[in-house]
């Protein structure tokens, strides 16, 4: 009977005591707004803008191994995610394909596209919800995807100018 009790005590510890992998991930990950750095004789400065929009092309990432991202975490081409030259890493942007109206919310968590005249990279993934081949380069449009918060935060910045 007291073997039943001990187990008990120990599955109980290691019920209520036990990390999920998710929580020792999310203590590695890092908000990196990063310095400017130089792309073929081009600046590009990254910050944190909420009021960030542009319309260009994206790109598909044809590598096919996984790289560790400027902020430490990886790139798959199996999830939802994005390359930015200036975005802070990680935030999440809503991108829409310009041709067929698709649109989809995408992490983005590195930098890239290392050519000047694209503005984004986007996973095989996301390139396949927003039916864009993997050989083309299509026209997007990338706009912030924000909390409630950020939008009124927003919107009190812009009535106080």
């Amino acid at each position: 009977m007291r073997n039943i009790h001990f187990y008990f005590i120990i599955i109980f510890f290691f019920l209520f005591n036990y990390q999920s992998f998710a929580e020792n991930d999310a203590n590695k990950i890092k908000l990196e707004i990063g310095k400017s750095y130089k792309i073929k004789d081009k600046w590009y400065y990254p910050k944190n803008n909420l009021n960030y929009q542009e319309i260009g092309i994206a790109s598909v990432n044809k590598k096919k191994n996984n790289e560790i991202t400027k902020n430490g975490e990886f790139f798959f081409n199996e999830k939802i995610l994005a390359k930015h030259k200036t975005l802070a890493l990680p935030t999440i942007v809503r991108i829409t394909n310009l041709h067929n109206g698709y649109s989809i919310n995408v992490r983005i968590n590195d930098r890239g596209p290392q050519n000047n005249f694209r503005i984004i990279e986007l996973s095989k993934k996301t390139a396949s919800y927003l039916k864009i081949s993997n050989k083309g380069l299509v026209e997007i449009k990338v706009i912030p995807d924000l909390t409630i918060q950020e939008q009124s935060k927003l919107k009190k910045n812009n009535l106080t100018k």
